[in-house]
């Protein structure tokens, strides 16, 4: 089998995009679907990108489509390196269209950006 602490660790240090890492934003994710445990694989990927993520949770509200909000005072980092790659990768509808969520706990989080997984996200990496 495959050491995944070894695997991650190597990817990390290969394959890590310096410039997110050194933005040095926190990163929330939260799973707004029925199935357990996409936050943590997602968590991992955006880990091995160099980003910091901070939160895993799960959202009330069950979302068909995922989204990528800021908090409210953090506006301008719409225009950083991790939060374009991070939309492009998770929710690409957010680049043209402004996401927003009503979630209380996504609302209230201390993240500087926060991704919340639905159900088109699974759809596309394990419904294959």
């Amino acid at each position: 089998g495959v050491d995944n602490v070894k695997l991650d660790t190597f990817i990390r240090d290969s394959l890590k995009d310096i410039k997110i890492s050194e933005e040095n934003l926190s990163i929330a994710l939260f799973n707004g679907t029925d199935h357990p445990g996409l936050a943590a694989i997602a968590s991992r990927i955006i880990t091995n990108m160099g980003a910091n993520v901070t939160i895993l949770s799960q959202t009330k509200e069950k979302y068909v489509n995922s989204q990528i909000v800021v908090r409210k005072d953090e506006e301008n980092l719409k225009d950083s390196l991790s939060f374009q790659r991070l939309t492009q990768i998770y929710a690409s509808n957010c680049l043209v269209e402004k996401c927003s969520s009503s979630d209380q706990e996504v609302l209230s989080s201390r993240a500087q950006i926060n991704i919340i997984l639905g159900e088109d996200y699974f759809n596309k990496w394990y419904q294959r």
